[in-house]
């Protein structure tokens, strides 16, 4: 009877530990980048609010600028 030289809880023990290290590393890497994508979306929603500016601003100004007559 030949006996495996290697334990199989031991030379898998490296490997897990390494493989659990690099998914802990590849999450992390993956929040911060959906955190930068999040925040371009949230900068380009406020670019286009500045650039169109707020549609009904021209009718609040002329309702309260401009009293309608009794």
């Amino acid at each position: 009877m030949v006996k495996n030289s290697r334990h199989p809880k031991t030379t898998g023990y490296p490997l897990q530990s390494f493989l659990i290290k690099l998914e802990a590393n590849l999450r992390c890497e993956l929040d911060n980048t959906l955190d930068q994508i999040e925040a371009l979306w949230f900068q380009k929603s406020l670019m286009e609010a500045i650039k169109d500016g707020d549609k009904n601003t021209r009718y609040y100004h002329l309702s309260t600028n401009h009293p309608t007559p009794p």
